[in-house]
């Protein structure tokens, strides 16, 4: 991974975080993908906490 795409993922995270906050859970989920799919090692624990609220 480089440096671009760890940003890119930090950025998903990010929005992931507001997403969820405003209670957007497929808008998180989808955000979380993404930034898992960029390597970045937070994704996953966010991935199961918002996939405790989809259900």
């Amino acid at each position: 991974m480089c440096i671009r795409d760890s940003r890119k993922a930090e950025y998903r995270i990010a929005l992931g975080d507001a997403l969820y906050k405003s209670f957007d859970y497929e808008g998180a989920h989808a955000a979380y993908s993404r930034a898992d799919s960029l390597g970045s090692s937070l994704a996953a624990g966010r991935l199961k906490k918002v996939a405790a609220k989809r259900k």
